[in-house]
């Protein structure tokens, strides 16, 4: 028996079609992406709506394999680092007293 084939309206399509658009994106938008890039990056948006979901289970009290959640972790990572999405180094937002110092010049 095989299910239909979904018609792209439902949350988890749009979701997919979501990641896949940010995910080109970052590598320079769709058009720039070789055939290769465009398997990768359906691949990473597919394994990051899987690791969403154990996480949505987790965080619901369901029990999650906890293995199953490292690998698909470790696995998108390799997807995305492929790809050449990089970690970066998030900036600390100054604080306050900074923050005010350089509104009042």
């Amino acid at each position: 028996m095989s299910k239909s084939k979904p018609d792209g309206r439902s949350a988890p399509c749009r979701r997919f079609r979501r990641l896949c658009q940010d995910f080109a994106s970052d590598l320079g938008g769709e058009e720039s992406l070789t055939a290769a890039e465009r398997a990768l990056v359906r691949q990473a948006a597919a394994m990051t709506m899987q690791a969403e979901g154990a996480q949505a289970a987790l965080l619901s009290g369901d029990t999650v394999d906890a293995d199953g959640m490292v690998r698909l972790s470790n696995a998108s990572a390799r997807l995305l680092s492929a790809l050449g999405a990089q970690r970066r180094k998030r900036t600390a937002p100054p604080d306050v007293r900074a923050y005010l110092a350089s509104k009042a010049t």
